[in-house]
């Protein structure tokens, strides 16, 4: 299945979702099937086995917004956090775990025997700013887990009086709840492998090893 963000004409955006079928050597599209047709969706994540999907849902008012997680079999929609633009969603690969962003501040939840928790808040590990000289401050965005539970990549951006001067990929040993810490910088590894200086990274993708969640990212 594929799911993404249609764009009309007029600025509206919707989450949309369709089956990848195998035509000879190619792949098309089966049906389309609308998540959303209020204009107003967009961030579609799949989570492990396909069962649930999430989604941003916007209020078209700018900064406002929820995560949703919709039951693709029954229907059945959750507002998974509060209505405070908490985007950008990833899912754990056991499917247990998602947590959104509002800038800096993390709404977390777990889901057990189809029941999710209480809503929590939290926050990225704070990383060392003398790991990224030049810059007063630090911003993060975009996070994914990457490869198992227990690791998650994300956008790191360098900021000069709040004038983000560069980005980077860095790969954290977190799991979204405990401490965590700083695993690789990906950026760093791909400009020495590819010899390119002052280069940025933005939106990096995952891919696990084998489905063994327990397998090393």
């Amino acid at each position: 299945w594929l799911g993404f963000r249609q764009e009309s004409s007029g600025g509206s955006m919707d989450v949309v979702i369709a089956p990848v079928v195998e035509v000879g050597d190619t792949v098309e599209l089966g049906d389309l099937t609308y998540i959303t047709t209020n204009g107003l969706g967009s961030e579609p994540v799949f989570f492990p086995g396909g069962e649930r999907l999430a989604y941003y849902q916007k209020t078209g008012t700018p900064g406002e917004g929820a995560t949703m997680v919709v039951h693709l079999e029954s229907g059945d929609e959750f507002q998974f956090s509060e209505w405070s633009g908490c985007a950008h969603g990833t899912v754990n690969y056991s499917g247990t775990r998602f947590f959104c962003q509002d800038q800096h501040q993390l709404s977390i939840r777990d889901l057990e025997d189809d029941s999710w928790s209480e809503l929590e808040t939290g926050q990225f590990p704070e990383l060392d700013l003398a790991d990224f000289p030049g810059c007063d401050d630090l911003s993060y965005a975009h996070p994914q887990y990457c490869g198992d539970d227990e690791h998650i990549l994300v956008t790191v951006s360098c900021l000069q009086d709040s004038i983000i001067l560069s980005a980077e990929l860095v790969l954290l040993s977190w799991n979204g709840r405990n401490e965590g810490e700083v695993s690789a910088f990906i950026g760093r590894l791909a400009a020495e492998e590819f010899g390119s200086d002052n280069s940025d990274s933005y939106v990096g993708s995952c891919l696990a090893d084998s489905q063994d969640t327990d397998t090393d990212g």
